[in-house]
């Protein structure tokens, strides 16, 4: 069974901030490690909007952005090379896909250090990582190795970050996975819809599956997941 904590939609925490009026509807990366690092302190997440209410708390928000999310602009930019086919349909050469791979992971390194780095300073260490391309597969099959890495990757307990890309837009996700008494606990935030709860990863990863096809089939680029503790 997933059920659903509290409705929340970064939209709401943009407008009306002149600190992020700057990124449009993207700050769904720093949200996401804000909910991470308060997550961490084991702090209530219904506190959640609470913590990013103020312009103060935005502006803090924005100066994080300034040094990670840039990383993710900069992802998507250079994306250009990662693609099957232009817009007339036309194959693109191996050589520029290959390039487009190239620059996506020099990209990811960066942001992964800076992400690394943010996290210190709010006590959590870096776990592990993984990187995926979507290789032209459909979205179920995709999101399965996706959904696969972020909850065996590394033993609980973890923090992580799940980025998706598509090739001009991106979106980020949080979630904690433990273990109690045997039983799995899983929480997970969507900076677009709110924050979800279960207590069974098999039925958790299938819910999970079914919400990034539903809502984000088209980041089928490529994907990674960041894992911390």
């Amino acid at each position: 069974m997933v059920w659903k904590v509290f409705d929340y939609d970064q939209e709401n925490t943009i407008n009306g901030s002149q600190a992020l009026a700057p990124y449009g509807d993207g700050a769904c990366l720093a949200l996401s490690m804000k909910w991470c690092a308060l997550r961490k302190r084991r702090a209530s997440s219904l506190k959640y909007e609470n913590s990013v209410s103020t312009e103060l708390q935005k502006q803090e928000i924005a100066a994080w952005m300034n040094t990670v999310q840039d990383a993710v602009l900069q992802d998507l930019a250079l994306n250009n090379g990662f693609k099957y086919s232009d817009l007339q349909g036309i194959p693109i050469s191996s050589v520029d896909n290959t390039k487009g791979k190239i620059n996506n992971m020099r990209a990811y390194a960066n942001r992964l250090e800076k992400m690394s780095q943010w996290a210190r300073t709010q006590g959590m260490s870096l776990l592990d990582d993984k990187v995926g391309f979507s290789n032209n597969m459909q979205a179920a099959a995709w999101t399965s190795e996706l959904t696969n890495a972020a909850f065996r990757l590394s033993a609980p307990p973890v923090l992580g970050v799940i980025g998706l890309s598509g090739a001009d837009e991106g979106h980020a996700f949080a979630y904690e996975y433990t273990r109690d008494g045997g039983y799995d606990r899983i929480s997970f935030f969507d900076p677009n819809y709110g924050e979800y709860r279960g207590t069974s990863l098999v039925e958790f990863t299938h819910w999970l599956l079914q919400h990034v096809v539903s809502h984000y089939s088209d980041l089928d680029e490529h994907w990674w997941v960041v894992q911390f503790r």
